[in-house]
């Protein structure tokens, strides 16, 4: 079982804190108010609602708690970000998936509403990665440290923004989708 600390994770709350602030994503509320509001963010359970655009799959999976991956609902979200071109799941690195957890966090936590996450691309095999015109032959699907998706609702650049604020690895903002991943931090098309 794999056991996560709100500061070992590469996400700290320091770097949340400053990622609501800086987006204001609490509307107009004072920089003062947003600690109390938001100290326990990176210890509070951790559920993703998520849509597999491909294959129609949805879910809500609670898959940290207590301080643990939540082995059952991890590994359905290992089964929804398979390659589903060559029909393989890959082992996934949790900080890929805690950036977009975040992102859906902080905006349920502003708005009051969760916003499901449109998965477009998580894991990719070698093989798949070459059909993808202008993919990146050292891929970060390929490690299991990417996702490509956006929220429903919600502007692209938002997220890109928002995910780029917690500074985990690189934020790609593209036309249909946002690409995040838990590699070097970096940035394009923001």
């Amino acid at each position: 079982m794999t056991s996560m600390s709100g500061s070992g994770n590469g996400v700290n709350r320091r770097s949340a804190v400053s990622a609501l602030l800086a987006l204001g994503l609490c509307g107009a509320a004072p920089a003062r108010a947003a600690p109390a509001v938001y100290q326990d963010f990176w210890i509070a359970p951790r559920e993703l609602w998520v849509y597999r655009k491909e294959t129609g799959e949805v879910g809500r999976y609670e898959y940290w708690r207590d301080g643990q991956i939540q082995l059952e609902a991890w590994y359905e979200i290992l089964h929804l970000l398979r390659d589903v071109v060559a029909g393989v799941a890959i082992h996934y690195d949790p900080r890929a998936i805690d950036i977009v957890w975040g992102v859906q966090e902080w905006i349920w936590r502003d708005s009051g509403r969760r916003h499901i996450f449109r998965l477009s691309d998580g894991a990719r095999m070698e093989s798949t990665n070459l059909m993808i015109k202008g993919a990146s032959p050292v891929s970060e699907h390929l490690k299991g440290h990417a996702t490509d998706g956006r929220f429903e609702g919600i502007d692209l650049n938002v997220y890109a923004r928002a995910a780029r604020s917690f500074r985990a690895g690189g934020v790609g903002l593209y036309k249909a989708h946002v690409h995040t991943d838990c590699g070097a931090i970096r940035t394009w098309g923001i």
